[in-house]
């Protein structure tokens, strides 16, 4: 199994912030994370961590969205969507005890890596909120 990476390192390690062009101000901020899991047993741990996980993160005012699906036909994935006011508020949630609590025993479930894609609001509706 590949060694996990927290979502920050991946963060630091896919982009040269030099290379993207300025930004008026603060943009939305967005993640799609997509986790595969071990078996039925793990998916069932890994929902079950990922409830408890929810409960620090509603307290989470510039966390807008935090979404979980799964795939149809796919019963072992689950796929996040992430929305947050900024970036800043994405950083700010990756160091709620919660979420570290969540990065730290997830491995145990996943076959590999989560595959993370990070993403920075150009156009479109937003939920009704601070942004």
């Amino acid at each position: 199994m590949e060694p996990e990476i927290t979502r920050r390192e991946a963060l630091q390690m896919s982009r040269d912030l030099s290379a993207l062009p300025e930004q008026p101000g603060p943009t939305p901020y967005a993640l799609n994370v997509v986790f595969e899991l071990r078996s039925a047993e793990s998916a069932e741990a890994f929902d079950a961590l990922v409830a408890e996980t929810l409960e620090g993160i509603a307290d989470e005012p510039d966390t807008l969205v935090y979404a979980v699906h799964t795939p149809e036909g796919q019963p072992l994935v689950r796929v996040f969507y992430e929305l947050y006011a900024d970036e800043r508020a994405f950083l700010s949630h990756e160091g709620q005890p919660h979420v570290r609590r969540m990065v730290e025993e997830r491995a145990r479930h996943l076959v590999g890596a989560p595959q993370v894609l990070f993403m920075h609001q150009h156009m479109g509706k937003l939920p009704r909120g601070p942004v």
